[in-house]
């Protein structure tokens, strides 16, 4: 799927979109396809494309993995009327946080210099992997 619009920055940019789907093989982790995008060819090799997202899938997989510390986090949160989650970070809001550090390193070193940016899949709703392409 893919669709292009006009972007209002510095100056006037066309973008193309390419999204790449949710992989729900796995189950309800959020996991997205490492096949490249016909878009993206030329700009990335399908090596480099396919590291990146095994990356950010690992990073849902650590996220999704039930703890010991986690389910004691958990019963303490609820022993305190979650009244504790409002001093201690959510494991998950830490893992969310890694996944934005990551994206914006591949987007800076790896993208960016191809006319690629990445999007954040939070930004989307866990459903999609958005990619914007600048023609």
């Amino acid at each position: 799927m893919s669709g292009e619009r006009a972007w209002q920055g510095t100056g006037q940019r066309v973008l193309m979109y390419c999204y790449v789907n949710r992989n729900y093989d796995a189950g309800t982790t959020p996991q997205f396809y490492t096949d490249l995008p016909a878009e993206l060819e030329g700009r990335v090799t399908a090596e480099q494309f396919a590291t990146v997202v095994d990356e950010i899938n690992s990073i849902f997989v650590e996220a999704e993995t039930l703890t010991a510390g986690l389910c004691c986090l958990n019963f303490a949160s609820c022993l305190t009327g979650y009244l504790l989650n409002l001093c201690i970070e959510n494991p998950y809001e830490k893992h969310m946080r890694r996944l934005a550090q990551v994206l914006e390193s591949h987007n800076n070193s790896l993208f960016h210099p191809n006319g690629i940016h990445v999007i954040n899949p939070m930004e989307r709703g866990l459903r999609i992997l958005e990619v914007q392409i600048e023609t």
